[in-house]
């Protein structure tokens, strides 16, 4: 259950609550899973856009961590095309 709230929320772009799953020792790591099993660049280029938005210093380090699983989830889905 946790894990498609999770999706959800992501999907829907919700700042706050992204926010706070990302500020969450658990749900941070179900998300950073999500991140790294995203099929469609597209999702990831919106994702990316998404992150960019979280302005809390205190999440500066778990953003950049994120970003860096889609970047290497995008690299992977460049290459097999």
């Amino acid at each position: 259950m946790k894990y498609e709230t999770i999706q959800a929320a992501s999907i829907a772009n919700q700042y706050g609550t992204l926010s706070a799953i990302i500020a969450d020792d658990e749900l941070f790591l179900i998300l950073k899973n999500i991140y790294s099993k995203l099929d469609a660049i597209k999702s990831i280029q919106l994702y990316s856009s998404a992150l960019r938005r979280i302005d809390d210093k205190n999440l500066k380090v778990r953003v950049k961590e994120l970003r860096k699983t889609l970047n290497a989830r995008k690299k992977e889905l460049s290459s097999m095309t």
